[in-house]
């Protein structure tokens, strides 16, 4: 999962120079996936008018994705990441994204991630953990506004 999450990260940033028009956006949200972690920002780099990769850091955690543009107001895409006491040892979701007043606007955020993550328990603070490898399912709600 490591190695995955360091190649996508190495991908994003060799694209990132091959749109000279392209827009660049930050955004700051809560919720699961999307921003890193219950609460992080965002950077959102567009390669063309369809298609995105951004790279996200929140207070538990990271992630990195990629948007493709269904219309003016929604994106379908991926994230990867990790997040303390969450996924620890990775996860991979799908998301889709509402952006209220388009896509390349500033605007809120509204979107919804499922997918898989390494589960290693519920141990918070002071208990064993447990390096389990077990995988399972898991969504996530998330809201931001884009600047």
């Amino acid at each position: 999962m490591k190695n995955t999450l360091i190649t996508l990260v190495l991908l994003a940033l060799s694209l990132s120079g091959t749109s000279v028009m392209a827009k660049n956006t930050f955004s700051a949200g809560a919720g699961f996936y999307e921003f890193g972690g219950h609460a992080g920002i965002k950077y959102k780099y567009s390669i063309d008018d369809s298609h995105a990769l951004s790279a996200a850091i929140g207070v538990i955690g990271y992630s990195v994705g990629y948007e493709y543009a269904m219309s003016e107001y929604t994106t379908l895409g991926f994230s990867a990441g990790q997040q303390v006491a969450v996924a620890e040892d990775g996860y991979v979701v799908a998301k889709l994204n509402y952006y209220f007043q388009g896509i390349d606007n500033t605007s809120w955020i509204l979107g919804l991630s499922a997918g898989v993550k390494e589960e290693d328990g519920d141990c918070f603070v002071f208990c064993e953990k447990k390096d389990t490898e077990q995988i399972e399912g898991t969504v996530g709600i998330h809201i931001g506004y884009q600047f």
